[in-house]
């Protein structure tokens, strides 16, 4: 049985941005039933979406007939907020055994583990989402519980609605101590592209999330 402890640290200019945006507030201001145009509930969507480090974009044909009011914008801006917050966060996933745990697993010495974790990139919740899964392929040592060796790492796409490409830019591991325990550590960052029909506009849209994330693994 394991146990997870997650640790999330906000930094002061996200915090900074979140509680003043001039684009929100515009539309905040103003009566909900008020249309608005095309362009500018693009440049709002857009503005919201940079906020938490998304680039977000028309691909194409930019005109709509779409009826848009500020309530449609209001309610989008908070889907975006909602659905970007983990974007706009510093995440760290501590696996730990479980102090309660008393087993015996009897093993062949030394033998291979793997350390798998599956985060989750999102642009719009049920409508371009993706589930990246890393892992961490080591060997340890049966009677210790110690890392012997860290020997490949990878990630790949395990589920995903409306991505176009998944871009690993990066995957470190090493051996960390915490607590005066050994973890195996992991550190991916990258880049989903999902490209979707925007549901307010009807426009072909492209949106590209940011992955950075770190998880540690207990060794043993």
């Amino acid at each position: 049985m394991m146990k997870r402890i997650r640790i999330t640290a906000l930094f002061t200019l996200i915090v900074s941005c979140l509680l003043f945006n001039p684009h929100a507030a515009f539309a905040e201001n103003r009566d909900e039933q008020t249309y608005i145009s095309t362009s500018d509930y693009i440049d709002a969507v857009t503005n919201e979406y940079k906020r938490f480090g998304i680039e977000f974009e028309v691909v194409g044909d930019q005109e709509s007939e779409a009826k848009l009011t500020v309530g449609d914008l209001n309610r989008e801006i908070e889907q975006i907020r909602e659905a970007s917050r983990q974007a706009a966060l510093a995440t760290v996933d501590i696996v730990d055994l479980d102090q309660n745990q008393n087993q015996q697993v009897f093993r062949a010495m030394p033998y291979s583990k793997e350390y798998t974790k599956t985060i989750r990139a999102t642009s719009v919740p049920a409508l371009a989402y993706a589930d990246i899964t890393y892992v961490v392929q080591a060997t340890v040592n049966a009677q210790t519980g110690t890392l012997i060796s860290i020997n490949n790492a990878y990630s790949y796409v395990s589920y995903a609605v409306n991505l176009e490409s998944w871009q690993q830019t990066k995957l470190d591991t090493s051996r960390t101590y915490l607590y005066g325990n050994e973890f195996v550590k992991a550190h991916i960052v990258g880049f989903a592209n999902f490209r979707y029909t925007h549901p307010s506009t009807g426009l072909t849209v492209s949106a590209t999330v940011p992955v950075d994330h770190i998880t540690l693994w207990a060794t043993e």
